[in-house]
């Protein structure tokens, strides 16, 4: 019988050795910052279709980064310190209502992407409500 998970458990920073999590469909809003602060050696990182409105700060600690998937979540914004994520190859955003702030974030990190998965930006709410963006970013890394 498989047990659900229906939060984050700060003893999660204790596995300071993880190179991979995968934390699906995990129905709570927030992941308290000591889950991911202390993961150094994380290279990929699974957080689809949990009911997260916000990524931590200490994601952006996750130099080691990979591979992350935060689709089909309710994230509006990224961290302030996301560009530090510079090894990162995959990401997938898709699924979320990102503010256009938050992408154009993502656009000029010159991180070569391999597949950032982006949607539908919404303008922030001093902009005019009739406006919607659509981005489209896909990047190829060279080796």
């Amino acid at each position: 019988k498989e047990t659900a998970i229906t939060a984050y458990r700060s003893e999660l920073g204790l596995l300071t050795t993880l190179t991979q999590l995968q934390a699906v469909s995990i129905t709570t809003a927030v992941m308290p910052d000591a889950v991911l602060s202390n993961l150094k050696s994380l290279t990929i990182l699974n957080l689809k279709s949990n009911a997260l409105s916000a990524l931590p700060p200490s994601i952006s600690s996750l130099t080691s980064l990979v591979s992350l998937n935060i689709a089909s979540n309710l994230i509006t914004t990224l961290p302030a310190l996301f560009s530090q994520l510079i090894n990162l190859k995959n990401l997938d955003m898709s699924g979320n209502e990102f503010d256009c702030l938050s992408l154009n974030t993502i656009a000029i990190m010159n991180i070569p992407l391999v597949k950032a998965a982006i949607s539908v930006c919404h303008p922030a709410a001093h902009l005019d409500s009739k406006i919607e963006m659509t981005y489209y970013i896909i990047a190829t890394a060279t080796y």
